[in-house]
């Protein structure tokens, strides 16, 4: 694939780990390189579905997420688990935890300009977004969406691939010397890349390391 050298990046993503303090696996297997992206509209619905989970979850109320979703046109796409937060049978900390993914999307459609896997996400990500306070319409936000070049995109997902494997190996090594763990703040961005590149179920996408 052209502009993409699996070798180079993953020396790069592994430079990225050593300089967080973190191990890195040699043995971990290269991404495919021919892996293509979704479609940006496919990639919008669920960036957009995202939201309105995660707005509900740090406290919009559930009538207007509800209608924002109605209003958008895609309850469908929902994943089943965000059906059940939605209804109140998944616990907060999954609705919370999709601002991760929302994070990761929003950069894959150039919503906001830098992405890292293990760093924080902009403080301003939810200005960007379109305000369900005030059912505010998503056309014009989907109108300004532009997919960055897939090369991009896979050295992304590889950096959070290597970084996913390192915290969960510093979880598994019980290093009280470390500062706090990412690893869940990490996989939700892989997840979300991921997905980018497979699409499916989101509620099935496959993290192993």
């Amino acid at each position: 694939m052209m502009g993409f050298d699996p070798i180079a990046v993953r020396n790069t993503s592994w430079h990225l780990v050593e300089r967080a303090g973190l191990r890195k696996n040699p043995d971990l297997p290269l991404l495919e390189s021919n892996l293509e992206l979704q479609p940006t509209e496919a990639i919008a619905n669920r960036l957009l579905c995202m939201t309105a989970v995660t707005s509900y979850a740090f406290g919009l109320p559930l009538a207007s997420a509800e209608a924002w979703l109605e209003q958008e046109k895609i309850r469908g796409a929902l994943s089943s688990r965000e059906r059940a937060f939605l209804s109140g049978k998944e616990h907060l900390f999954f609705g919370q935890s999709e601002v991760q993914g929302v994070y990761a999307l929003a950069w894959c459609t150039s919503v906001v300009e830098t992405f890292s896997a293990n760093e924080r996400m902009p403080d301003d990500l939810v200005t960007r977004l379109p305000d369900l306070r005030t059912l505010e319409s998503s056309t014009a936000f989907r109108s300004r969406l532009i997919l960055r070049p897939r090369a991009e995109v896979l050295t992304k997902l590889d950096e959070t691939y290597c970084f996913h494997w390192a915290w969960r190996d510093a979880h598994l090594s019980s290093n009280r010397n470390r500062k706090p763990n990412n690893m869940m703040l990490v996989a939700e961005r892989r997840k979300a890349l991921e997905w980018a590149f497979v699409g499916g179920d989101w509620d099935q996408i496959p993290l192993d390391t």
